[in-house]
């Protein structure tokens, strides 16, 4: 099964609301990266994904199927771990629509979820909405026998 990229916004804006907030982590909602999937994440935590740097591994990961070049410039691999539980939603609104256009003839959306070296979304997301969270997707991928998944989003905190 192809690796899959997960191409979208990406945001934390829910707390856990449990009564120890020790670390930055423990304050907001998390999941954990399933057994036998790798999560290859382009930020620190708190950090936005320019969409320079987004649509640059983007053509590496789906358009030219380069994933080792786009694996080495991974900011960390985690796999087997409790992590910030991100919602995924689509483009904010139709302006923020036409930058998710790629350069491809048609124009692809690059907003959803895609299998590394095809242009066709396995999911694309809807304008103005969060379509499902890291957790929804790790697990999907888990079901499917998918080894990596990219996370080309921003790990913004609210």
């Amino acid at each position: 099964m192809p690796n899959w990229v997960i191409s979208c916004h990406g945001y934390s804006d829910t707390k856990s609301g449990k009564a120890v907030k020790i670390t930055t982590r423990q304050k907001y909602e998390n999941c954990q990266v399933p057994t036998g999937v790798e999560l290859v994440t382009y930020t620190k935590q708190g950090e936005s994904l320019s969409m320079d740097e987004g649509w640059a591994l983007w053509e590496l990961l789906v358009e030219d199927n380069n994933e080792a070049a786009a694996y080495a410039r991974r900011h960390k691999s985690k796999t087997n771990q409790a992590i910030i539980n991100y919602g995924l939603s689509g483009p904010h609104d139709a302006a923020d629509f036409n930058g998710w256009l790629s350069n491809a003839v048609p124009p692809v959306c690059a907003c959803g979820i895609f299998e590394v070296g095809n242009q066709v979304a396995l999911e694309t997301f809807q304008i103005a909405m969060q379509h499902c969270t890291l957790a929804d997707v790790l697990n999907r991928a888990k079901a499917a026998n998918v080894a990596r998944v990219y996370y080309l989003a921003c790990q913004e905190l609210g």
